[in-house]
Formats: structure tokens, sequence, C-alpha cells
């Protein structure tokens, strides 16, 4: 794809971000995206909502699969969500209202 191309779809995505509540977004290299086995344990030894919300540990893909997902793309949107809990995952009505706006978003891009 041109560049031309892909900074009109990169505008359009940004514009349907924006029109689903995503006002705080970035353009990221998914390879940039660090991971690593501290964050599981962060969350096993240091987070009340460990088990308990499908988006943590231990119900997430491995670190090593993780890896391998970001390591498939070449240009990530990275979005800032709001929520009333500590723990997005915690806040389960907060978490659904995001999944759906972002299944929209997909939707809407596909």
């Amino acid at each position: 794809m041109g560049s031309t191309v892909v900074k009109l779809v990169s505008k359009k995505i940004e514009r349907m971000a924006r029109e689903h509540g995503f006002a705080d977004f970035k353009w990221i290299n998914p390879r940039d995206v660090v991971t690593g086995n501290w964050v599981r344990m962060k969350c096993q030894f240091g987070c009340d909502g460990y088990g308990k919300g499908g988006c943590c540990p231990p119900e997430v893909p491995s670190v090593t699969d993780c890896r391998r997902f970001f390591d498939e793309y070449k240009v990530g949107l990275l979005l800032t969500v709001q929520s009333n809990s500590r723990i997005l995952c915690c806040d389960a009505d907060g978490a659904k209202r995001h999944r759906r706006k972002l299944w929209l978003l997909k939707e809407e891009s596909s």
C-alpha cells in the first residue's frame, strides 16, 4: 500500500475511534510492546483481581504467545480507556462497555 493510502486509512480509523469515545490513542509499532513474565507475577501477587477476570492472567495467552502475536503486526493502535475501578477487568460493566465499543470499531473498519 502506498503511503497516501495508509494515511487515508489511518485518518479514517482515527475518526472512527473518536466517534466511539476513544479520544486518547496513539499509533505504535507492536514490536515495541514489552512483554515479560514480571507482568504475570505482578498480577498474581499484587492484584486482588487475579483470576477473577477473563482479560487477566491466568486467563490470557502466555508471554511467548503474546510476543508472537505482537510480532505478526507492523502497526497498532493503543487506546486509553476509563474505568470506575482501579482495575478495568474488575469493572465488569466498564469492561463490557469497552469491549462493545471495540467490537463496533472493528466491524466498522472491516
